[in-house]
């Protein structure tokens, strides 16, 4: 240490107190050794903590239960959820298929080669969306519409098939537990369609009971393995044919008495109307002649696949008057689609089958929609694309990013000088001759004792820089030079 030469008058640690700098002792230094590592062991229980408390908010976070939408597209919780098209969109991307999700019927629908309606709803597709689709099959030959019904709900499969692995005294809450689930399935279609009726492409049969097919025939079963294979259906969509005219809905036997689902009446002007909602409204045959005109020209059916008791499980619809060379695919239910069934051989196969049957198909947009319908539009609308932070919920950024958004806020939190670790405070060099002018002239400052400076500079020059009394005095008094 550089000593100042300090007068008793004036003592050194006077100084070093005022500068901040004491002199530390080894008690002292035992103390501080103790609270840094006291410090260090709370800092090690706070980074726990906090991996801990991440650790337990994301196990709080509710996992795919049995009321989960159904036939979601979105990423990433088609590909996380029981009842979602992740691994069927999986398999189109493996079949050469750029594919793409759309909420509405617009003219970007033009380059699509194949369109897969996903109904989220017990809800059949309106006329109006119907009458659209089958323009855009006409203008090109080779084109394919799918749609599979809503009946099939893979949570509930799985709820029923883990039953019978409970214990006995599990067994009877979780039955209950399924006759509420089915309860509410029920109901939601009672909601929207309390009986059996014709939709344009089937005839959605609602008073059948439910049925567990293990055998199979029709030239996609003749292709397919089909042993150890099972489909459940509930309601039946039955392909179109003159002999269901005889099957009319109660609201147009007896429209007085009869209760109709409430939806909106069908009313839509093409010339007029740019953009429209089709739903589906039980006025698109609310008369018995609009009912005996909807059954006058209906398409070529071909059955493929049929349940060993003649239910139709998958069909095909093709008109060579107004979309020659193209197909209308019909599927009972979604369970060669939502990714509870694909995890089945069976439903795997029975889904490459159909993709197969869809070639070639460059172009592939999946149309979600719910009870509300589908959005038909005449507007040029963009193509979705994802972007922004939407990009790192996808496979595989979302496996590195999201560790590492975790990890980040732990080391932003280490690093905050409340909750991160222990650090030594830069100290001043006692050694630092500036350090010593700047408390003197705090001191002198404070004290306006212009003496005891003068004093102070001559002790300084004299001993540190060898200097007389006299030269210093004189440099001291000596005017600036200019």
């Amino acid at each position: 240490m550089m000593h100042t030469g300090a007068s008793d008058n004036f003592p050194k640690a006077k100084i070093r107190n005022d500068l901040g700098l004491r002199d530390c002792t080894r008690r002292q230094c035992d103390v501080n050794g103790r609270r840094c590592k006291r410090k260090y062991v709370l800092d090690i229980v706070l980074v726990f903590g906090l991996r801990f408390l991440l650790i337990l908010c994301m196990g709080c976070i509710p996992s795919t239960s049995e009321i989960e939408p159904f036939g979601e597209v979105r990423k990433p919780i088609s590909q996380s959820s029981i009842n979602g098209l992740g691994i069927h969109q999986r398999m189109w991307e493996s079949a050469g298929a750029r594919v793409s999700i759309s909420r509405s019927l617009t003219p970007r629908l033009g380059d699509a080669d194949t369109i897969v309606l996903v109904g989220q709803s017990y809800a059949p597709l309106g006329i109006e969306a119907r009458y659209w689709l089958e323009e855009w099959l006409g203008e090109k030959a080779g084109r394919t519409v799918v749609y599979f019904g809503r009946d099939f709900n893979a949570a509930l499969e799985r709820h029923r098939e883990t039953i019978a692995q409970q214990t006995l005294a599990d067994q009877a809450d979780a039955r209950v537990e399924m006759a509420r689930l089915e309860l509410a399935e029920q109901q939601a279609r009672l909601r929207v369609i309390p009986e059996s009726t014709f939709c344009g492409w089937f005839f959605m049969s609602t008073d059948r009971p439910l049925a567990k097919h293990t055998e199979f025939d029709g030239p996609l079963a003749a292709e397919l393995e089909t042993k150890k294979a099972s489909w459940r259906t509930g309601i039946v969509l039955l392909p179109p044919s003159p002999d269901l005219i005889e099957n009319e809905p109660s609201w147009i036997r007896n429209p007085s008495s009869a209760v109709a689902p409430n939806f909106l009446p069908f009313d839509y002007d093409e010339e007029e109307d740019d953009y429209f909602q089709s739903t589906w409204s039980p006025s698109e045959y609310s008369t018995p002649d609009d009912w005996e005109a909807a059954f006058e020209e209906l398409p070529k059916v071909t059955e493929l696949m049929n349940a060993a008791d003649g239910t139709p499980l998958i069909f095909q619809l093709s008109d060579e008057v107004y979309y020659p060379g193209s197909q209308i695919l019909i599927v009972v239910n979604g369970a060669p689609f939502l990714n509870g069934g694909m995890v089945y051989p069976f439903f795997q196969k029975v889904s490459a089958s159909l993709i197969e049957r869809c070639q070639p198909s460059s172009k592939v947009v999946l149309i979600p929609f719910e009870e509300s319908g589908i959005a038909v539009s005449n507007y040029q609308e963009p193509d979705p694309k994802i972007s922004g932070l939407e990009m790192l919920l996808i496979w595989p950024l979302n496996a590195v990013m999201i560790p590492a958004v975790i990890l980040g806020v732990i080391v932003i939190l280490r690093l905050m000088p409340i909750l991160g670790r222990p650090q030594s405070m830069p100290l001043d060099r006692s050694s630092d001759f500036g350090s010593h002018i700047e408390a003197i002239a705090q001191i002198l400052r404070d004290t306006g004792d212009e003496e005891y400076a003068n004093k102070m500079v001559h002790q300084y020059t004299s001993r540190v820089r060898g200097e007389t009394f006299s030269t210093a005095t004189k440099k001291v008094n000596a005017p600036p030079s200019i």
